[in-house]
């Protein structure tokens, strides 16, 4: 496993790092869902800044789309803030960015933990 989730107040931090196996992004997903009431978080931040390498599944879009939709009806105000800087990563969040309009949560791809914090600091409502 190369993730550690961190939970905070109303928030998961998830760290990855090495190389990113094809469904990690899915098991750390589960994980929050298991171990925090989804109907308690603002915020989500990934962080794929200590990543390697990452291929994905060719299911990746059908898989997180799922996931996104099944947790989003229980909070459907949540914010994610994706830092990555590997290409793969990039590529498959833009592809998640580019169809957010079919969940409620917001997505938002950095490349700096800060800018990505600070986006979701300035629009989680108070």
């Amino acid at each position: 496993m190369s993730f550690e989730l961190k939970f905070l107040k109303n928030r998961v931090i998830a760290n990855f790092e090495g190389e990113l196996k094809a469904y990690e992004i899915k098991d750390a997903f589960i994980d929050i869902v298991e171990n925090v009431s989804i109907k308690k978080l603002d915020l989500l931040i990934f962080d794929f800044t200590e990543i390697i390498s990452y291929t994905p599944p060719k299911d990746y879009l059908e898989t997180l789309r799922l996931i996104t939709l099944f947790s989003s009806t229980w909070n459907p105000q949540i914010k994610v803030a994706i830092i990555a800087l590997e290409t793969n990563i990039k590529m498959v969040m833009n592809e998640v960015i580019k169809r957010q309009e079919e969940f409620t949560w917001e997505f938002k791809l950095f490349d700096k933990l800060e800018s990505g914090t600070r986006w979701c600091e300035q629009n989680v409502a108070k």
